[in-house]
């Protein structure tokens, strides 16, 4: 058999070995074995990154390269093969591929993620749908006694009105930063508070009374998505919205949270092996376990299928006073208990709604630098909202032109 080499750094989880060994089991024409990158103390393990990282970039690794930071998906596309070609970009949620994509292409897959996003009642937000960053700012004007978020950080506002859309101010045509809007967004953000003032808890009953607006919230087992349900006080009601993060486009984003990135080495000498082991990975539902376990959902659409099965093959017992759902086999011993089933309605309802989630933008690692840089300065009262905005438009056009 042809050897197939999957190079990664140790993490405390068998995910890849297991998949290697249930490859290895059926496939007739490759063998897939492990380059495991080793560090034997905790205070060695920043080491034994950069060390991986390093031989990523001399190209001293395997077929197959999987890692954790998003910042080698960009940084090391002359080393990662596209994948563009051999993707059928149907088979998995269009959030999941569009976070995979540099420049429209692709240079790795993964099989499991989470997503982050913002969720709240249909009744309390706008009634035409529009969530832009102008109809989010509105909305913050509320009463003393009622918050549109639970926490009100600066750095915590900056992530959900900034950061996650930085990919907006760009013009990719013309590699320019537009800051027109980002003089009035700077003086909006500065005038939250450095530490938190809200003091609301999860399992308070804030977001049930109205007290607390929107929820920033994860998508990932179903015992979430249900909970979030019993914290609003809509269990029984498809009330709840999940509205995401706004944006210029007025249609909310959500933030998709990849554990692992499975690439190709561009010279490796057994590429159709080494994409028919990470296509195995991509769609094989006898991994659901790992899936499972650690609360990822499959970026596969059929085996998002299978994985509904698997999460719903016993009702969820809800407790109001904990604000938890439990899958339970014998649901007897909770009869006083509110009960979700997980029915076709409701599997279809949770497809449709992580089908039809958008991504937030996604923008190289240099210009998410540059703009807290600036923002460091701004802050500390070093430069204006206009000088902050001009020296980031700036200095964003000037790397964008660059890099071209």
């Amino acid at each position: 058999k042809i050897q197939i080499e999957v190079t990664f750094a140790e993490n405390g989880k068998s995910f890849v070995q297991l998949a290697a060994s249930m490859f290895n089991a059926v496939s007739n024409e490759y063998h897939v074995v492990c380059d495991i990158h080793r560090s034997y103390g905790s205070e060695d393990y920043d080491v034994l990154l950069n060390q991986f990282e390093k031989a990523i970039l001399k190209g001293d690794v395997g077929d197959i390269i999987v890692y954790s930071d998003k910042e080698f998906l960009q940084k090391y596309t002359s080393v990662f093969l596209d994948l563009t070609g051999y993707v059928n970009p149907n088979q998995y949620f269009r959030c999941v591929m569009d976070s995979l994509k540099v420049n429209d292409a692709v240079y790795a897959m993964s099989p499991y993620f989470t997503v982050h996003t913002l969720v709240g009642l249909k009744r309390n937000l706008p009634s035409d749908g529009e969530w832009t960053t102008e109809t989010f700012l509105q909305m913050s004007d509320t009463p003393e006694d009622v918050h549109l978020l639970s926490v009100n950080s600066r750095s915590y506002m900056q992530e959900i009105l900034l950061m996650n859309r930085l990919g907006d101010y760009i013009s990719w045509t013309e590699n320019s930063f537009d800051s027109d809007e980002f003089i009035t967004l700077l003086e909006h953000l500065k005038t939250y508070p450095e530490e938190n003032q809200i003091h609301i808890r999860s399992a308070d009953n804030a977001f049930m009374n109205g007290t607390c607006v929107l929820r920033n919230t994860t998508l990932s087992s179903l015992n979430i998505y249900i909970e979030e349900k019993i914290r609003f006080g809509v269990l029984d009601e498809e009330e709840l919205c999940y509205i995401g993060f706004p944006n210029d486009s007025g249609k909310g984003t959500a933030d998709v949270n990849i554990e692992s990135y499975y690439s190709i080495n561009q010279n490796s000498p057994a590429i159709q092996g080494a994409w028919e082991f990470i296509d195995f990975l991509m769609n094989s539902s006898e991994l659901l376990t790992e899936a499972e376990g650690h609360s990822y959902m499959p970026s596969s659409k059929s085996v998002f299928s299978e994985w509904l099965d698997y999460e719903g093959a016993y009702p969820y017992v809800c407790h109001y006073q904990s604000m938890t759902a439990i899958p339970e086999q014998n649901t007897l011993a909770s009869e006083n208990y509110p009960v979700v089933v997980i029915d076709d309605n409701f599997r279809n309802a949770y497809y449709e709604l992580i089908d039809t989630l958008r991504a937030c933008s996604t923008v190289p690692a240099v210009v998410t630098e540059i703009v807290q840089e600036e923002l460091s300065a701004f802050y500390a009262g070093i430069h204006t909202a206009e000088e902050t905005a001009e020296m980031i438009s700036s200095r964003v056009t000037l790397f964008l032109g660059e890099t071209g």
